[in-house]
């Protein structure tokens, strides 16, 4: 019975560290991108401000002896599917020794997984969902370790450790030469998984770094959205040549941290190409008060700030308020509703609107349409998130200046 159970706590394990690898895997992927300038929740935005993988990856809390916290999951997780599977394999070391050290190894993972939570909430201020899963996973194995441990032993964890080295030792004395490869082969196989852990950023970053579709040659057809430019109010508003081969939209919501990252950047990543693309902001607002596919509420001010801007436009603002939208705090959004408006107004007058006349506009929602129009044109080309950028009507995937680059370089050859 208790050979069973150890079976099954063995295969559990060893599924929780792959499970493990691949949650470090993708946490490997964010910090790689966000070293990029990839911002990882570009795409999809944020549940909240308050959960941002980005943010967290790419603190200083995000390293361990220099080496990305993914590297170090990858190692830390596919080190102890070996030990255990070598304990299937060659039965070299006990169930006793093995659950020992998972024991120690697991229960100084959660110690850590606790320090981190603590720090992500309070000292850099921001969650990161991948980060949480890796989190339960240290718990989960550490449960099994001491279910391994007491099922294999009916002794506490110090005298079970101590039994294990000792039982150790005496396999060294009596099977020396065998003993001796199989130890060596174990610890070759940990040494090149530690290598392969530290190296495999690098490929990942070269693999982000050059990626870039297949884009349409913008001379053989028009593969642009269908925008209205004639510059009237329920037109839509552009920066650069209209008369450019090369159409760059972004579609946003202001309430979305990634959407007023992206904003801050990308007048900036695209400066080098000035007088070869036009730009044009559309309103993607993910607020149940205008956009019909969103079914709960969620961003509740995105729909009042879509319609801002919109306003701001019939003062010939439209690009001053994009700016002053784009650098609002995380912090702004979690005052309530009506100390927010009444700061919005405030600020907004300082830009030198007409604030009463934005009051009337948005009260009197008649850019809903056109708002709505927006959101429409987003869904036809495949908008699933925000921020969504489309150049010559094809999304961007894994947007970033490097991508951004890749993808003027190939257009104006």
């Amino acid at each position: 019975m208790n050979q069973k159970r150890n079976i099954f706590i063995q295969l559990s394990f060893s599924v929780l560290c792959l499970v493990g690898a691949l949650l470090s895997y993708y946490t490997l992927e964010v910090y790689v991108k966000d070293k990029l300038g990839m911002n990882a929740n570009i795409g999809v935005c944020n549940l909240s401000g308050s959960f941002d993988c980005g943010k967290v990856s790419g603190s200083e809390w995000g390293k361990i002896l220099g080496q990305p916290l993914g590297a170090v999951g990858l190692f830390f997780y596919f080190s102890m599917l070996a030990l255990v599977i070598q304990r299937v394999w060659t039965k070299f070391f006990s169930d006793k020794f093995v659950f020992s050290v998972l024991f120690f190894l697991t229960a100084a993972a959660s110690t850590l997984s606790v320090v981190l939570f603590y720090v992500s909430k309070f000292v850099i201020g921001a969650l990161c969902p991948l980060c949480i899963g890796l989190y339960l996973v240290n718990f989960a194995l550490l449960i099994l370790s001491v279910l391994g441990l007491k099922n294999s032993s009916g002794q506490k964890i110090l005298p079970s450790l101590f039994s294990g080295i000792k039982e150790l030792s005496d396999n060294l004395r009596s099977r020396r030469n065998r003993t001796f490869i199989e130890c060596l082969l174990i610890i070759l196989a940990v040494c090149l998984i530690g290598l392969w852990s530290i190296f495999v950023p690098k490929p990942m970053e070269q693999k982000y770094a050059t990626q870039i579709e297949s884009w349409p040659d913008p001379s053989e057809s028009d593969f642009s959205l269908k925008l209205n430019l004639d510059g009237s109010p329920w037109g839509d508003y552009y920066l650069g040549n209209p008369k450019a081969k090369i159409q760059i939209v972004e579609f946003a919501d202001f309430e979305c941290p990634m959407c007023r990252f992206l904003g801050t950047k990308l007048k900036e990543w695209l400066e080098p190409y000035q007088g070869k693309y036009y730009f044009v902001f559309l309103n993607y607002p993910l607020d149940n008060a205008c956009n019909p596919n969103i079914k709960r509420a969620f961003h509740q001010s995105a729909c009042y700030l879509a319609s801002t801007v919109r306003c701001a436009g019939e003062q010939g603002k439209f690009w001053e308020a994009y700016d002053y939208l784009n650098h609002l705090s995380d912090e702004k959004f979690k005052t309530n509703a009506i100390s927010f408006r009444q700061e919005l107004m405030m600020d907004l007058q300082g830009l030198g609107l007409d604030t009463d006349a934005i009051a009337e506009c948005i009260e009197s929602k008649r850019y809903k349409d056109k708002i709505q129009s927006d959101i429409g044109l987003g869904d036809s080309v495949g908008v699933t998130g925000t921020p969504t950028v489309v150049i010559n009507g094809q999304l961007v995937k894994n947007l970033s200046k490097q991508a951004i680059d890749n993808i003027m370089a190939e257009l104006l050859k």
